[in-house]
């Protein structure tokens, strides 16, 4: 093959992979079942994770994520994308007391696996998970040499609803019930 062809071509190959890293690092989305909930996941110009959660074309509510350790600080800025996955799930399981004698179990899932661009490169995964009428999301730390045992002294998600959205709460004042309140 002639040298220019060769060169060409890995031209073209290094230009799509720096095509899919950005990719990599743009917007995520992910639809609630039946498509009324949308998820878009992004992380910003500093490199920290977040969401926004929209009914139909309508935004509810945008989320900023991120620990503080008591060793090595906060992991939530600096941060990029290497990997993602989805799934879907949809299971009935039986609820032995209640109103209910069963309980359907289906949503969609979007897994965005995420490593800190500097040393010592600890990595979070964030799961999100959308229903039809909610969605949830959690923080998952993958075992790594990196994290061992710790300390976590913050969650640093912070929520921004839109408008000015009434909330009716029962503050406990206590972690001995299964409402938690500071």
């Amino acid at each position: 093959m002639p040298v220019k062809t060769l060169a060409s071509i890995a031209a073209t190959l290094l230009l799509i992979s720096s095509l899919a890293a950005q990719d990599a690092d743009g917007p995520l989305s992910l639809d609630s079942p039946n498509g009324r909930l949308h998820v878009t996941f992004q992380l910003d110009a500093n490199g920290r994770a977040g969401f926004v959660v929209a009914d139909r074309d309508v935004t509810l509510v945008s989320a900023t994520l991120g620990l503080e350790f008591a060793e090595g600080g906060l992991l939530g800025e600096e941060l990029r994308i290497v990997g993602t996955r989805h799934a879907s799930h949809d299971n009935t399981y039986m609820i032995p007391v209640g109103k209910a004698d069963r309980a359907r179990d289906r949503h969609h899932e979007l897994t965005v696996s995420l490593e800190e661009i500097a040393e010592p490169h600890r990595r979070l995964d964030i799961v999100i998970r959308a229903f039809d009428d909610g969605i949830a999301f959690r923080n998952r730390l993958p075992q790594q040499q990196q994290l061992g045992e710790f300390v976590l002294i913050d969650e640093q998600t912070r929520l921004t609803f839109t408008d000015d959205p009434r909330a009716r709460m029962l503050s406990l004042g206590n972690f001995t019930t299964p409402y938690e309140a500071y």
